[in-house]
């Protein structure tokens, strides 16, 4: 804060874990996790300009998935994991980084001295102000809401060829929005066959959802009709003067707090369930043309339109039901569905009924999704796909890989 020209430019936080082991990882707890993030973004008197983690360890992923949907999206867009020191220096020049990295910038022992310096100058200061409490309700401008934190999570089925973008794990892409009367939330799965043609299955998916979202925004929708919320983000997609080749399978689900009622459409395999006092009360139908070919909204590259799978925003399976105080919703792709029986959904989902706390949403959120991950890499489980397959007289076993995606949330009148 003496440095004007760090106040006007913003600061790079760079994070070295070299020598961190997992029993470092696992004290990134979800409720420190969500204080840090909401003092980084309101509270920290300076502009983070961007993150970076060097040397990262296995099992970091995992948890960094964990943490990055409860911070902004601009805060995620600043975020850059380095498994070697070699990638930073595309961000950051050599000549500021310390010595200990090849730099110009003096050495990290020195750096170390010169705050502990800094400290000892204001230790009085730090002294006199532990003395002191507050009362947030004296403060001005609304208060933090730790509650209207949303929880999210997921995993790419491929994190080497995937990047971490906000929005989206893989091939899956989802949304969360909000106006006064509504919550709206959204996932798509991008056909992943498309990348054998060379292009890339999430584009697709990833449009429809940005695009629903910035519909709810703009309160251009009907909050009873997400069918038609999917329909213009469709209709959309298909006037772009680029085109963005491929198919996805989508669920939008709106929340109407006037009436208590949600509203669903469901294209395809992805989906959602409401549990409520231990039982599932409502549920998506799944669309199949055959086994392992859900019904999908599409755009294919020109000649190939007569070959392809191609659904329309009509062709949705539309719901609407009233919902109580407490109930559970949950709202994922299949790589969950695909995966995880419904008693073990269950048995996760019980424990959270009528719970607002977003921490314990949080880490529910990220159970399930590792245990659709895990389940996923199970070559000797009987998985709900593998069933399917039997049914229909394949002879499979084991879990199937896939992108992942939970979004969970329960009802707050």
């Amino acid at each position: 804060m003496e440095d004007d020209e760090a106040i006007i430019n913003g600061i790079v936080f760079i994070m070295d874990m070299n020598g961190a082991t997992a029993s470092h990882l696992f004290q990134m707890t979800p409720g420190l996790a969500k204080k840090m993030t909401v003092f980084n973004e309101e509270a920290l008197p300076m502009r983070p300009k961007a993150q970076h983690f060097v040397n990262t360890i296995a099992g970091f992923e995992t948890i960094f998935n964990m943490v990055k949907p409860m911070m902004s999206k601009k805060q995620q867009e600043r975020l850059f994991i380095h498994s070697k020191i070699d990638s930073l220096l595309e961000h950051v020049p050599l000549k500021y980084l310390p010595k200990e990295y090849g730099g110009e910038n003096g050495s990290i022992q020195e750096s170390i001295v010169e705050w502990q310096k800094k400290f000892d100058q204001y230790r009085d200061y730090f002294k006199e102000n532990t003395k002191f409490g507050t009362d947030e309700k004296l403060r001005p401008g609304n208060p933090i809401d730790f509650d209207g934190l949303y929880v999210v999570c997921g995993f790419a089925k491929d994190n080497l060829r995937h990047k971490y973008k906000p929005g989206k794990y893989g091939e899956d892409s989802w949304f969360k929005a909000s106006t006064e009367s509504a919550d709206v939330m959204g996932v798509a799965d991008g056909v992943g066959g498309w990348r054998s043609y060379g292009i890339d299955p999430g584009e697709f998916s990833s449009f429809l959802m940005r695009t629903c979202e910035r519909l709810v925004r703009c309160t251009h929708f009907n909050p009873q009709r997400p069918v038609n919320l999917l329909a213009y983000s469709y209709c959309e997609l298909m006037e772009q003067k680029k085109p963005i080749l491929g198919s996805s399978t989508a669920c939008v689900l709106i929340l109407n707090r006037e009436t208590s009622t949600v509203h669903t459409a469901n294209i395809g395999d992805s989906g959602f369930m409401v549990v409520r006092e231990g039982e599932i009360v409502h549920k998506s139908e799944e669309q199949q043309h055959y086994f392992n070919t859900p019904f999908q909204l599409s755009l294919p590259p020109p000649g190939h339109g007569p070959n392809v799978l191609s659904d329309s925003p009509e062709s949705a399976d539309t719901m609407s039901f009233p919902v109580q105080e407490g109930d559970v919703i949950l709202i994922a792709t299949d790589g969950v569905f695909d995966n995880v029986p419904e008693e073990l959904m269950l048995q996760v989902l019980r424990d959270v009924e009528g719970e607002h706390d977003p921490v314990k949403l949080q880490m529910t959120a990220n159970t399930l999704a590792l245990m659709a991950r895990t389940l996923s890499q199970n070559s000797d489980f009987l998985s709900p796909f593998a069933l399917s397959a039997r049914r229909n007289n394949i002879q499979a076993r084991g879990g199937k890989p896939d992108d992942i995606t939970v979004v969970l949330a329960t009802v707050a009148m």
